[in-house]
């Protein structure tokens, strides 16, 4: 079965188009399972999945999964109570005349707050071991065209349901419950003592304790990093070190790993490249600016001996050799401060990776300050790596490691106000920690990690926290201590451990964040959650496009008007380059006033209006025959034959054409996305719809007219 994860980290058919209508305002529910005092309610579901979770099964616990994964419609359900709730012998149904279609199995228990996933695949698994990821499946599937829903617990009683049908679904987008989440902790204010005896026990985890001891300050982390401890490393980034077809013959020049940032916080302490040159190659860190890209460290250039793989000591020159997830970035020149070299570090195409390239000689130019600002991006992946060595992230406002000499624990508290605790259904802790802590909510223990089991002033951590973990905010679904929250002043606790007295690094920090919802009010969200909090919902889609001129074969120039119904106000944005028409695509234009086609033109467009999740992105081509007989890439051969010339353009008009539509050329590196449009020459109704392109066949791939594929995936 698939719940939320309380370890996760915070670092959080046919060919007919469907059309859905514009909902005037968010689904409320008759029978609203809330205000009835229901314990379970359906928090989101996605009747037309396509990638969003990924499942393999198998008939056979003791058979391999096998073949490749795909991602059935899912179903998930929220416990909105605070206590668990046994889901044994309860329902999910597609058939309001069935309410006991298909039965959860014994044993299947969701804890207060706790999500569950169901796949509505029709496979009927009620063994989680025969689900790649441990899921049940539903003996029904879910109609994006919008059907009869709902839960039912043991003798059939509908708990909640989709009274008639819910609406019209779209490919990847779930259709949710509204959750208005809030952050009640956030860091600070904190306050903290280091305990010198048990005396203090229990008040100093209560609200309004004082103390001469205790001292203030506005803001988390609490901690000290000493240096000096184990060596852990961090993360790696950069691509496998492997041959590749590619070399740079530009001599001097220089990349960044664009496609591949720094993600945690360390201090680069090696790195290695793919080489059977013998030249120089020199590391350097950067950091992003609102300009381009700065050159905040240097290490000492490495000669490759030509052997492949090699790895080399970041020997730190200049500059910080220390980087986080805020736009770091490594990268290398081809040579060294006083020479250029070229073709060091292979590389090759990819779709995947990109890197940032400028032209050399760059040699005398490497020193730390110093900016660059273009370059050109490439989608390539070089052959080169970076790992760093996990350092303890702060900054700390106050360093702790004088007032924690001789000590292994601390007593933090941080204070905070909510109006009414009634109100909140989800209730979550986010922690950070080196090495453990009990944490407490007025005085109530709510969660504990590497804690002994009892507690004194001078106690250790069980076990020792990675500073790679340590740096990240564990999420802990605490709900069931709802009840302990107070109107008005509360006080959320930690006795926070260290594996040893003077420890080489300590941290405690602290988020709590509070989810509200009176009622179920369903929305769709392009943002999917399986298994976590809803993200933001919005009532419907902006209407399709109409377009004053259909896609086809012309003579004359047309005057092309857009217009989104029922939407006044949205922002019509279009493409003529293939790309999608997104707002932010820098091809993309927006759309005043009807323009002229002229010539043969391939033109994507799309409507956006805030507070609504944007139209389907419609392709419509327009071909002007005359156009296509002056394409560079048609046969001399055949345009100035004396007999066939002459006929090309009637050709043209005697047979259906097709058009496809890619933002980027087919290649034979695997499958692209594309429009597809069918386009009948006599104007009768042909269609679009969106596929997959790949060449096709073998010895057809070295022509420059080369086989091809469609893959219709949402048919």
């Amino acid at each position: 079965m698939l719940f939320r994860n309380s370890s996760h980290s915070s670092n959080r058919k046919s060919l007919k188009k469907l059309r859905l209508e514009s909902l005037e305002r968010r689904l409320l529910l008759a029978g609203d399972p809330l205000v009835a005092g229901e314990s379970i309610v359906i928090s989101e579901f996605m009747a037309d999945s396509t990638s969003t979770l990924m499942t393999r099964t198998r008939s056979s616990a003791e058979l391999e999964f096998e073949g490749g994964s795909e991602s059935p419609d899912w179903i998930e359900l929220l416990n909105v109570s605070d206590q668990t709730v046994n889901l044994s012998g309860m329902h999910l149904t597609d058939d309001a005349m069935d309410p006991q279609k298909w039965t959860f199995p014994a044993g299947t228990e969701l804890e207060a707050g706790g999500f569950i996933v169901v796949f509505a695949s029709s496979e009927n698994i009620s063994n989680p071991s025969l689900d790649e990821n441990g899921s049940l499946h539903t003996n029904f599937r879910l109609s994006e065209e919008g059907e009869y829903l709902a839960i039912t617990d043991k003798d059939g009683r509908v708990i909640h349901e989709f009274d008639g049908s819910f609406p019209a679904q779209k490919t990847d987008i779930s259709f949710a419950a509204s959750m208005t989440e809030s952050t009640i902790v956030d860091g600070g204010p904190v306050e903290y003592l280091v305990p010198k005896d048990n005396s203090l026990e229990p008040n100093w985890k209560m609200p309004g304790f004082t103390h001469p001891d205790l001292v203030s300050q506005p803001t988390g982390p609490l901690g000290y990093d000493r240096g000096g401890g184990d060596i852990e490393p961090a993360e790696t980034i950069g691509a496998e070190l492997i041959d590749r077809s590619r070399i740079d013959f530009s001599r001097g020049s220089m990349v960044i790993l664009e496609s591949r940032p720094f993600t945690e916080t360390g201090r680069v302490a090696e790195w290695s490249f793919y080489s059977e040159k013998t030249n120089a190659v020199t590391p350097l860190i950067f950091k992003s600016t609102d300009n381009g890209y700065e050159i905040v460290g240097v290490g000492a250039a490495r000669t490759s001996d030509g052997s492949g793989v090699q790895s080399f000591a970041f020997d730190l020159q200049g500059g910080s050799d220390t980087v986080d997830a805020n736009g770091y970035f490594f990268g290398v020149k081809d040579g060294d401060n006083e020479s250029d070299a070229s073709g060091s570090i292979v590389w090759a195409n990819s779709k995947e990776d990109s890197v940032l390239r400028f032209n050399g000689p760059l040699s005398g130019r490497i020193s730390v300050g110093l900016s660059f600002d273009g370059g050109r991006s490439f989608g390539r992946v070089f052959s080169v790596q970076a790992t760093t060595s996990a350092m303890l992230e702060g900054p700390f406002e106050s360093d702790l490691s004088g007032a924690m000499q001789d000590a292994s624990t601390l007593y933090a508290r941080f204070p905070f106000t909510i109006d009414d605790p009634q109100t909140i259904q989800l209730l979550e802790l986010q922690a950070r920690y080196d090495d453990g802590f009990v944490a407490y909510l007025n005085g109530q223990e709510i969660a504990r990690r590497n804690a002994p089991n009892e507690l004194s002033f001078d106690s250790l951590a069980t076990a020792n926290q990675s500073l790679s973990d340590a740096n990240r905010y564990e999420l802990i679904n605490v709900s069931n201590a709802i009840g302990h929250l107070h109107a008005d002043e509360n006080i959320l606790s930690f006795h926070a451990l260290n594996d040893k007295q003077n420890g080489e690094e300590f941290v405690i920090d602290a988020r709590m964040i509070a989810a509200e919802f009176e009622s179920v009010e369903m929305g769709y969200t392009a943002v999917p959650t399986p298994g976590n909090w809803n993200s933001e919902i919005v009532p419907g889609f902006v209407s399709d496009l109409t377009f004053s001129h259909e896609r086809g074969l012309y003579d004359q120039p047309v005057q092309l008007e857009l217009s989104s119904n029922a939407f006044d106000n949205a922002a019509i944005y279009y493409t003529t380059d293939g790309t999608p028409p997104d707002p932010d695509n820098p091809s993309s234009i927006r759309y005043e006033q009807p323009f002229e086609i002229n010539e043969t033109t391939i033109l994507r467009a799309g409507s956006f209006q805030d507070g609504w999740l944007p139209s389907s992105f419609q392709s419509h081509t327009f071909i002007f025959p005359e156009n296509v007989k002056s394409q560079e890439t048609l046969s001399t051969d055949v345009i100035e034959n004396p007999d066939w010339g002459p006929q090309f353009t009637d050709s043209l008009r005697s047979q259906p054409t097709i058009s496809l539509i890619t933002a980027e050329p087919i290649t034979v590196e695997g499958e692209f996305f594309t429009s597809a449009e069918l386009i009948y020459p006599d104007d009768s109704q042909g269609f679009q719809v969106d596929a997959g392109v790949e060449v096709y066949g073998g010895t057809a791939v070295s022509f420059p007219k080369r086989s091809m594929r469609l893959s219709f995936k949402n048919i």
